[in-house]
């Protein structure tokens, strides 16, 4: 965490559009041989976990890496680095709880994280007027220094063609690393296919995803259960590119499960750059079957 911390505040300029802090993910790739850094905390208020039975406020510390490896190609490692829960409840008869290893109060742990890539979807006229375009804005940068930097945000944006969509296509894979003992891990392996579309005009942009999930059950050997996801996100970005704000909503159907449960998420939030970092905060509302809970988060992004 501390190399990350030092790497945030470097002296390098941010050229890409930024995601946090929303989960719906943009139309928009990393470039080609840029690295982006991101950290941040969120804070649950009465979360509740129906596998282990725990219920209390919980604190994720969050970090992730976004490599642009090619043109219209991005891999990410993105998840939970800690979480501890401060915890107000205890279920005795959840499916987990007989396997808790609780010590006071709280209980803490590593969490979850997820390896996933993205490829932009687009015919090669509009790959290259991108890169060209790209190429210059870049050269801008170089030579104006961080004054140019809304040139290669705008490339990135438009380069699904000259109406202003773009679709991209990602899969992801999230790997088990919180445990049982904990009450904070699931201890199975998810799959995660999406195709999201973004369009915009001036400063209004629309994204919507389309996903589904393939969840592994966590008290049921070999078995799983299958979601479908709808997702949509508008923001708004007045000229100068200094600050964004946004509203998003994310809704999950299907077959659901102790662990799997099917959530809908209403957010709302945006983001400042100071600098070459991009600072933001947002406030996020879990609705299910049971009892709500909300959550604030805050973070820090910078490409390098």
């Amino acid at each position: 965490m501390a190399l990350l911390a030092a790497a945030l505040f470097s002296p390098f300029d941010a050229v890409q559009a930024q995601q946090r802090p929303f989960a719906t993910p943009r139309a928009i790739l990393a470039t080609p041989g840029s690295v982006r850094l991101d950290a941040g905390a969120r804070l649950t208020s009465d979360r509740r976990l129906t596998l282990s039975g725990l219920t209390g406020d919980l604190l994720e510390v969050q970090a992730g890496v976004v490599l642009g490896l090619a043109e219209r190609v991005e891999a990410r490692v993105e998840g939970v680095a800690w979480q501890h829960m401060a915890i107000s409840n205890v279920e005795p008869d959840a499916p987990l709880a007989p396997a808790l290893e609780l010590h006071g109060e709280g209980t803490q742990d590593a969490g979850d994280f997820t390896i996933s890539t993205r490829v932009r979807l687009g015919g090669a006229r509009d790959r290259d007027a991108a890169r060209k375009a790209g190429a210059g804005a870049r050269d801008d940068v170089r030579d104006r220094g961080a004054g140019a930097e809304e040139a290669v945000r705008e490339v990135d944006v438009i380069a699904g063609g000259e109406d202003g969509v773009g679709t991209a296509l990602g899969v992801a894979v999230r790997l088990p690393i919180a445990g049982n003992e904990s009450g904070l891990g699931r201890d199975v392996a998810d799959v995660d296919a999406s195709l999201a579309t973004s369009w915009r005009r001036g400063p209004l942009r629309v994204t919507g995803e389309a996903g589904f999930a393939i969840l592994g059950s966590p008290t049921r050997a070999a078995a799983q259960n299958d979601q479908g996801r709808l997702a949509l996100l508008a923001e708004i970005e007045p000229p100068g590119g200094r600050f964004e704000l946004g509203v998003e909503a994310r809704t999950a159907f299907g077959d659901e499960g102790p662990g799997n449960e099917i959530v809908t998420e209403l957010a709302a939030g945006g983001r400042a750059r100071v600098g070459g970092v991009w600072a933001d905060l947002a406030y996020r509302l879990f609705v299910g079957d049971g009892p709500s809970a909300s959550a604030i988060q805050a973070g820090l992004s910078r490409s390098i």
